[in-house]
């Protein structure tokens, strides 16, 4: 199934599934696209192959966190083999490339399973944001992206941490901090397209020039761009 397509679906489960969850609330919801559904307790961790995690790991850091957000998100999760696991709590973490969810005991766990799409309910202002392994599509490194737009070209948002240690003078002990740096590419017919500015959208999607400012570099202003060509 084409990326954007699958995403569209997962924003689709997500609103669909919501009115039959709450009656679940303790338990993880694991839905294959042939209509199995499956409300034991257990089934969460049969999917997903939760590992106990050890959340104190950089404890220590004096500025900067490993995670896309410190607090634990409503939201769902897309596995390689397209079965969604809905009504989760999730923490992403963009540091070690790893997702964390809450079970039906409330136990912190890592997912074992490769885990291909995340679905955020609460994002910011946002009432959903979807989230791609940058795997997914034979990226270079591990990742994820921010989808930001759908369509026949796509806006990606990359988010990738990096632990600093430095040693101040004189001193025995190491300070860590976590920086974090921004990327936006996009997506047309199976390439990615490093961009900084209007003017390199334009370059990937010449056919949304009619009226663009290509001086500036604004997400919202790249979203719109990439918006007006998926409108063609």
């Amino acid at each position: 199934m084409p990326i954007h397509r699958l995403l569209i679906v997962a924003f689709g489960l997500s609103l669909t599934m919501a009115a039959h969850t709450q009656q679940y609330a303790s338990f993880g919801i694991v839905q294959t696209y042939n209509g199995t559904v499956a409300f034991a307790p257990q089934a969460l961790n049969l999917a997903v192959n939760g590992q106990t995690l050890v959340m104190n790991k950089y404890s220590d850091v004096l500025d900067g966190s490993p995670y896309l957000f410190d607090d634990w998100q409503p939201g769902a999760i897309i596995l390689y083999n397209n079965v969604v696991v809905e009504n989760l709590r999730i923490k992403l973490n963009l540091l070690d490339n790893e997702v964390y969810y809450k079970d039906s005991s409330n136990a912190e766990l890592s997912a074992v399973t490769p885990v291909k799409y995340i679905v955020f309910k609460h994002l910011g202002n946002d009432t959903s944001a979807i989230f791609m392994s940058q795997q997914s599509i034979e990226f270079d490194r591990k990742g994820w992206f921010q989808v930001l737009a759908i369509g026949k070209a796509s806006l990606l948002k990359e988010r990738t941490k990096k632990l600093i240690e430095s040693k101040q003078y004189a001193s025995a002990t190491l300070d860590r901090t976590i920086s974090t740096e921004v990327r936006y590419y996009v997506l047309r017919q199976g390439k990615l397209h490093l961009v900084k500015t209007v003017a390199d959208v334009l370059a990937v999607l010449p056919e949304a020039a009619a009226g663009q400012k290509k001086n500036v570099k604004s997400e919202a202003d790249l979203k719109a761009v990439v918006d007006a060509f998926n409108r063609l």
